[in-house]
């Protein structure tokens, strides 16, 4: 009896979102029994954001919301049927400035594939929002802070614009430390959609939230 060699397989280590610029120098990818992968990365610069994260059926990107910043072949090496990990430095094929969200393709042998989308930011949101009258869903009011990423330290000066998938900003604020600031969003036209994401920015850095992806429920009883 013979054994057959298992299955090619080339994945990303982490599917994690939100990334410090220092790490995406060292983007880690596990690979098995594959000798070479190619790697495709689109952009979706910081003014298509919005339309990007509108789509709720897929967060795949096109060419409508996108461009083709690398697309690189890459050498894998490993033992036969051993799991092994190769560090990819994105950084060096893009410009150090870059902002918007990146999405990344591994394939390799014509049928693994797998993807990661990313946000190149120093900072992190956290956003309260009180609950919402299902008759008046425009009308809104949000508490956030903005932190650090690696220390965790709250951040002022950053702006806060709360959006509808539309693109158009309904509440600002500019956080203040521990006291964060308040979106407070009313009715601007006749119509109804409510706002949807959080962007902020603060000199050339940007991050967002987008309530769907993020989003933790409190029951009506108490919750300790």
């Amino acid at each position: 009896a013979s054994v057959s060699s298992r299955m090619p397989a080339v994945s990303f280590v982490s599917n994690g979102r939100y990334l410090p610029r220092n790490a995406w120098r060292n983007l880690a990818v596990n690979h098995l029994n594959v000798d070479q992968a190619t790697l495709t990365i689109r952009h979706v610069p910081p003014e298509n954001l919005v339309f990007w994260m509108s789509y709720d059926s897929s967060e795949t990107t096109n060419e409508r919301d996108s461009n083709l910043a690398v697309q690189k072949t890459i050498p894998l090496k490993g033992s036969p049927d051993a799991m092994t990990t190769t560090w990819i430095d994105v950084a060096s094929w893009l410009p150090s400035d870059t902002k918007g969200v990146l999405e990344l393709v591994l394939s390799a042998n014509g049928a693994q594939r797998n993807s990661a989308r990313l946000l190149l930011t120093e900072m992190s949101i956290v956003a309260k929002k009180a609950a919402t009258d299902p008759k008046e869903p425009w009308r809104e009011s949000v508490r956030v802070w903005a932190m650090g990423m690696d220390e965790s330290n709250l951040l002022s000066g950053v702006e806060m614009k709360l959006v509808r998938k539309s693109g158009l900003v309904v509440a600002k604020c500019t956080t203040s430390g521990e006291a964060g600031c308040t979106l407070k969003a009313e009715r601007p036209d006749e119509d109804p959609s409510a706002p949807f994401a959080i962007i902020a920015t603060k000199g050339s850095d940007l991050t967002y939230l987008k309530y769907a992806d993020l989003r933790t429920d409190v029951a009506d009883s108490d919750v300790q």
